[in-house]
């Protein structure tokens, strides 16, 4: 059982490089601005890749810390490649569509996107189980992904992770039995707000209906301080 100490320790590390990589972007965009897009994206390449490598050494020593607690016989585990020059200029040039803030953000989840990686990819070749643990005050999606608990990983998992995003600490997690877990963690406590949410909705009806309660509950946070 991965314990919550051990557990938030490695989320604060993660948080601290795609901090520090959103960091490094907007230092660059502050002094520099968005006229050369070559030279943007090249910028935005290097931290991706610097704080990428980073992302995916942390999820490699997890992976293994936890096979070798759970006594699983499998290889070390292997980083996840970075982000390419390719997706590192899609990200930058979407994030501009989206509004010129959002290009830190961008490289951050790149930043982020190399360690989940790592962990279903090492979880796809050894055949694993793996969970998207919610963390903190999270997002519709990150809940109902997290009410979906351990599920087996497929050789012909896709190459990324799915649903990575920055200003976000879920994380997804491996294990190799199923005695193992995340102390808590607990996927039926998710399964109960995605269902009760929207009764006999559909599944969008249903993160739509989480949204508006997630929205409200915030905002009734936000007024009694």
């Amino acid at each position: 059982m991965l314990n919550e100490a051990n557990f938030m320790a490695y989320v604060r590390k993660m948080h601290q490089l795609n901090e520090i990589a959103a960091k490094e972007m907007q230092t660059y965009i502050d002094k520099f601005g968005f006229d050369n897009m070559s030279q943007l994206v090249a910028e935005a390449e290097y931290i991706a890749t610097k704080y990428g490598e980073g992302s995916s050494s942390l999820a490699c020593l997890l992976y293994d810390y936890l096979a070798e607690q759970q006594g699983a016989k499998v290889p070390p585990a292997i980083p996840a490649p970075v982000a390419t020059h390719d997706e590192t200029w899609g990200a930058v040039q979407g994030a501009l569509n989206e509004g010129a803030g959002k290009v830190a953000n961008a490289v951050s989840r790149l930043v982020k996107q190399a360690g989940a990686d790592t962990i279903q990819q090492n979880a796809a070749r050894d055949r694993a189980e793996m969970a998207f643990v919610p963390v903190g005050q999270t997002c519709a999606f990150c809940m109902m992904l997290g009410s979906r608990g351990w599920e087996s990983v497929s050789r012909n998992a896709k190459s990324h992770a799915a649903h990575i995003h920055a200003n976000c600490d879920c994380q997804y997690i491996v294990r190799f039995n199923p005695s193992e877990g995340v102390a808590g963690y607990d996927p039926n406590k998710y399964k109960r707000i995605y269902y009760d949410a929207d009764p006999g909705g559909s599944s969008k009806d249903k993160l739509n209906a989480m949204r508006r309660d997630l929205y409200a509950e915030q905002h009734n946070d936000d007024s009694s301080t």
